[in-house]
């Protein structure tokens, strides 16, 4: 499909089929489709340059922000505008010209022949317009009521921030609360969070697009660092920063960051979900910070079970699935190389040692040692005490 060559004249005859309304194609070197009868309004009668140099920078507005635009004409008549964005010098598509039904009455007492038309709907038209236009996808037509939606949602944030005179106070809460949202998959609360987190950073910047991009940028690399601690594929990630990044670079109205961001996050959580092991790592990866704060006390999977409200069994299946060892091995293993560098770096006690590692006895620690290690606890200490005179 992408060998034949895209063609506007085509789109707009085909578009012209299923539509009354004034539809026409306009390329750099003028009109080239007309649906109907002549293009003609009871004030301009006929088309001229000047409509068809304002035609043109719209349609480079609609390639640039990849969606439809609405403007009205010097006269107040409304025109819809859609453009191929990987072709924009193909032309444009317009629909129009209208009176939106809001805006209906004409003081010149002439009679209009402009047809009537909701606001509502002529935006409606123009999604459809240029979703052919473009030949967009359905996800990618639900982005876009997405995008209004979250739109509205930050317009609403924003005057309740500012009336409310919250600004960077709760800016660093905010940013750890995205950054759990996102590890954890929760997208409704990612999905809030990201319209609270970027009304303060507007606020903060005062609606400046190139201080709010800096802080985006930032931002990508905070949420990716955090992700990453929380047991994932390095170059997955980097990819993601890479092409938000890039895109970020072509961004130049504000409104359009949101659902920028948003979509950075969404792919964020794709791709931390598509790996089907990744909310069991978390888990226990979550067992394994536990087990590194606490292993000098008496811990155990019933006590870390009971903390995260999780079936035992499962606990104890999943950690063995993950680790390639049970629990206790495991937390042996931590007690084992937290002695080994006390063994290196003091003259302390065995019993000394155990004890602080959380071991119930010398005893069972020095069988533990040479378990893990080969050697015994006092071995390891000589040996390693030598190795450091022959290097020094």
């Amino acid at each position: 499909m992408n060998d034949i060559p895209y063609d506007i004249l085509e789109t707009a005859e085909t578009l012209s089929l299923i539509t009354d309304y004034c539809l026409f194609a306009v390329r750099n070197n003028g009109i080239v489709y007309l649906s109907g009868n002549k293009f003609k309004c009871m004030n301009c009668q006929e088309l001229n340059s000047n409509c068809l140099e304002k035609w043109r920078d719209c349609g480079e507005i609609s390639a640039r922000i990849q969606a439809p635009y609405y403007f009205k004409c010097p006269l107040n008549y409304s025109f819809c505008v859609s453009s191929n964005i990987k072709e924009p010098e193909q032309g444009v598509i317009l629909m129009g010209p209208f009176i939106t039904s809001e805006n209906k009455c004409h003081d010149d007492g002439k009679e209009d022949t402009a047809m009537v038309i909701s606001s509502e709907k002529l935006t409606a038209w123009g999604d459809v317009i240029f979703a052919l236009v473009n030949i967009r996808t359905k996800e990618e037509l639900v982005l876009g009521r997405k995008k209004r939606i979250l739109e509205m949602n930050l317009a609403e944030k924003l005057n309740i921030y500012r009336a409310g005179g919250q600004g960077s106070s709760n800016y660093h809460s905010l940013e750890t609360k995205l950054i759990h949202s996102v590890a954890s998959f929760d997208e409704k609360m990612a999905t809030d969070l990201v319209s609270q987190y970027l009304s303060l950073i507007f606020i903060e910047e005062d609606n400046n697009i190139e201080r709010i991009k800096k802080r985006m940028t930032q931002t990508i690399y905070l949420l990716s660092r955090n992700i990453l601690s929380e047991y994932y594929d390095y170059l997955k990630i980097e990819t993601i920063n890479h092409r938000h990044l890039a895109l970020l670079n072509t961004i130049y109205e504000r409104e359009d960051v949101e659902m920028w961001f948003y979509q950075f996050v969404e792919s964020l959580m794709n791709q931390l979900g598509a790996s089907s092991m990744h909310r069991n790592n978390l888990t226990v990866y979550k067992i394994q910070k536990m087990i590194l704060q606490r292993y000098m006390e008496d811990i155990n999977l019933i006590k870390i079970s009971d903390e995260l409200n999780m079936n035992y069994h499962y606990l104890s299946s999943l950690f063995n699935q993950v680790m390639g060892m049970n629990f206790k091995d495991y937390i042996r293993k931590i007690r084992i190389e937290k002695s080994e560098e006390i063994l290196k770096e003091t003259d302390m006690s065995l019993t000394d040692v155990a004890s602080l590692v959380g071991f119930s006895s010398q005893s069972y620690f020095t069988k533990s040692f040479k378990k893990e290690t080969g050697i015994t606890p006092l071995k390891f200490r000589r040996t390693s005490i030598k190795a450091s005179k022959d290097y020094t």
